[in-house]
C-alpha cells in the first residue's frame, strides 16, 4: 500500500537527520513503520479551524471576502476529530477565524489536556481580556501563541488590522507576557506573525525590536503577494499593496541582522518562490489540517475556501463522510508524499516560497 513512497527512505531520512529535527525523524519512523503495523501510521499534530468568524477585517485577509455561513466548530464535532487520531501530541487552532469567538474554546483546552495533547494558536490579541489571560496561564498545555501584529506604530497597524486598536492590543499583550513572566511559566512562549506589504515593508526592522520589547521570542515576516489560482477583486487589492521584491530583500536582510543583534528569532519568508524542498517533508507524515465542514487538507495554505477562487483545489477527503485512514492512505496523499521525498514540488503546493519553510532564519 506504501510502497510507492518506500522507494526513497535512505533520501528522505538523509535529510531529516541532517536537520537535526528529532520530531520530523519520528514521524517519518512512525510512516516506515506503518508497512508493517497499519496501526501506527497516523499524525502527531493536527491544525484544526474552530470557527470562521473574526472581529476584524484585515486589508490582507481573505476573510472578509468569505461568502458562506459564518459559523464554529461544536465541541462534540471537536471531540470527534480528535478521537480519530490515537497517537496526537499538539494541535494548533490557527485559522481564518478568531478562535475566542467560539464558545467552547477552553472547553476544548481542558478536553486536550486530559488527553496531555499541547496547543497553539494564533490571535489578534483585540480580545483578550484580563479573564481570558488568566485562563490561558491556568490551562497548562498552550506552548505557543502567535500574535498578528502588521506594524510597529498606530496609524499603520490601524490601517491594516481593521477595526484593531493599536494601544488595545498592545497592552493586552505586555499583560499575558507578565503574567507569564510572573508565575515563571517555561512552557508558553510568545512569537509574532507579520503581513508585509508596500504599507509596512519599511518598518521590518522596527517590527524587529517591537517583538524584542515585548518579550517575544520570534517574528515571521510573510509577504502579502498573489498567487495566480486566485482570480478576482481579493487579489487585485494584493496586487495594488504586494512590496516589491527588491525591497522586501533588502529589508528582510536588515531585520535578519537586527535580530542576529538582538538575540530575536526572525524568519523572513521568500517572495521569489525558490524551488527548494518545502517543510511539507514533515507535514505530508505527521501533520493535517482540518476545517470546519470536516475537509481534509495538507496545510491551511492549500485551503481555498476564504478565497474567491474559480479554480480551487478540491480537499483530500472529509473525515465527517468516510475514515481518516482511507484519507490519509489515499492514492493522491501518497502521490503527494512521493513528490516531495524526491525534492520536487507538487503541482497541489501553489505555496513555494510562501509559507515559513521557505525562509531564511536569524537564528539556527
Amino acid at each position: 500500500m506504501v510502497n510507492v513512497l518506500l522507494q526513497h527512505p535512505r533520501e528522505i531520512l538523509r535529510r531529516l537527520i541532517k536537520e537535526k529535527n528529532l520530531r520530523k525523524t519520528i514521524g517519518f519512523i512512525n510512516f516506515l513503520l506503518s508497512k508493517r503495523i497499519p496501526f501506527l501510521f497516523s499524525p502527531l499534530c493536527l491544525q484544526i479551524s474552530l470557527t470562521n468568524r473574526c472581529n476584524l477585517k484585515c486589508l490582507s485577509c481573505s476573510n472578509k471576502h468569505f461568502k458562506g455561513e459564518r459559523s464554529d466548530l461544536s465541541y462534540d464535532d471537536f471531540k470527534y476529530i480528535i478521537g480519530q487520531f490515537p497517537f496526537l501530541e499538539h494541535v494548533d487552532t490557527t485559522s481564518f477565524g478568531e478562535c475566542f469567538l467560539n464558545k467552547d474554546f477552553f472547553k476544548m483546552l481542558e478536553y486536550l489536556k486530559k488527553k496531555m495533547i499541547t496547543v497553539s494558536f494564533a490571535n489578534n490579541f483585540t480580545l483578550l481580556d484580563k479573564e481570558i489571560a488568566q485562563r490561558i496561564l491556568s490551562a497548562g498545555n498552550i506552548t505557543t501563541i502567535v500574535a498578528s501584529i502588521d506594524a510597529p506604530d498606530k496609524e499603520t497597524f490601524e490601517a491594516l488590522r481593521v477595526g484593531a486598536k493599536f494601544e488595545e492590543a498592545i497592552e493586552n499583550i505586555k499583560y499575558i507576557v507578565g503574567l507569564r513572566n510572573k508565575h515563571n511559566n517555561k512552557l508558553l512562549h510568545f512569537k509574532v506573525n507579520c503581513t508585509v506589504s508596500s504599507k509596512n515593508v519599511l518598518s521590518m526592522v522596527k517590527m524587529v525590536e517591537l517583538t524584542k520589547d515585548l518579550g517575544f521570542e520570534g517574528i515571521f515576516f510573510m509577504p502579502a503577494i498573489r498567487m495566480d489560482v486566485f482570480p478576482g477583486t481579493y487579489l487585485d487589492l494584493l496586487d495594488s499593496i504586494k512590496p516589491e521584491a527588491s525591497v522586501f530583500a533588502e529589508e528582510g536582510a536588515k531585520a535578519l541582522k537586527r535580530g542576529r543583534e538582538l538575540n530575536c528569532d526572525v524568519i523572513v519568508g521568500n517572495v521569489r518562490h525558490p524551488a527548494s524542498l518545502c517543510y511539507s517533508q514533515s507535514l505530508l507524515w505527521d501533520k493535517i489540517m482540518i476545517e470546519l465542514d470536516g475537509s481534509v487538507w495538507p496545510c491551511c495554505f492549500m485551503n481555498l475556501n476564504y478565497v474567491p477562487s474559480e479554480g480551487k483545489i478540491s480537499a483530500f477527503g472529509n473525515i465527517f463522510n468516510e475514515s481518516f485512514r482511507s484519507i490519509w492512505l489515499s492514492k493522491r496523499y501518497k502521490d503527494l508524499r512521493l513528490k516531495m521525498a524526491r525534492g520536487e514540488l507538487t503541482k497541489d503546493c501553489y505555496f513555494k516560497g510562501f509559507c515559513i519553510a521557505d525562509g531564511e532564519k536569524a537564528l539556527a
